[in-house]
């Protein structure tokens, strides 16, 4: 999936607290693009935008708190966010919150969640990995929170434009095209290998035996009347 809005946090705010800033970042990109259809030279099957704008956020239970459902509930936004093993919570004069987080239980028993679950494994996390592990961005050394933004968002424009090329190339990484390079190289190789064994002439083989014959005859030609040492004539 693409990225739509990358913020920096501070390394001790809570994934609950870093999810509001994030997710307005995120609609507001949305929202500008709203009802617009998909431009004529845009590749693959590009559909229109939605009009409202963020309809579900999915994540894993490291986002799940009363106050974030809540919250999300208020401006419309349904969640499928994974819940964590907890105790016995107590709801005294929190109904809107505990709305919040029964009607996001219910939603994770469905099939639609599980498959957006599944979803969010094979293309938000593989994102991750690109960016973080791949890219090296676990750790920077840059200094001010705008130095690492703008490093934080070079890495993320570099990662939609490999998914743009992996759609028009099916070669999104540079391994991927050095791959794709070397198995061009080894082709033309066999196929000027191939070429120069179609212009060798091939001899037909002739049989031992024959040539032997011809050379002894060659070699020792017949005597027609050869005189003996007898007096008489031989016969060749």
């Amino acid at each position: 999936g693409a990225v739509v809005a990358l913020t920096v946090q501070p390394g001790d705010r809570g994934d609950t607290a870093s999810m509001v800033p994030t997710l307005a970042e995120a609609g507001c990109a949305v929202t500008e693009m709203a009802g617009q259809a998909a431009q004529a030279d845009a590749v693959g099957a590009v559909e229109t935008v939605s009009e409202v704008g963020v309809e579900r956020v999915v994540a894993d239970k490291g986002y799940h708190s009363k106050q974030a459902l809540r919250d999300l509930a208020e401006v419309g936004v349904r969640t499928v966010i994974a819940e964590p093993e907890r105790k016995r919570q107590k709801w005294n004069g929190q109904s809107a919150a505990q709305a919040a987080v029964y009607a996001n239980r219910r939603r994770l028993d469905t099939k639609t969640a599980k498959a957006l679950m599944r979803r969010r494994g094979e293309l938000i996390e593989r994102s991750f990995a690109h960016l973080y592990n791949t890219g090296g961005m676990r750790r920077v050394h840059l200094r001010g929170k705008d130095n690492i933004a703008k490093r934080a968002l070079i890495h993320a424009a570099a990662f939609n434009l490999s998914l743009i090329l992996r759609q028009m190339l099916s070669v999104g990484t540079a391994r991927q095209a050095a791959d794709r390079l070397t198995a061009l190289c080894f082709a033309f190789l066999r196929l000027a290998q191939a070429v120069e064994t179609a212009r060798l002439v091939v001899v037909p083989h002739r049989p031992l035996a024959r040539s032997v014959r011809r050379q002894s005859r060659c070699r020792w030609p017949h005597r027609q009347n050869a005189t003996l040492s007898t007096g008489c004539y031989g016969i060749g």
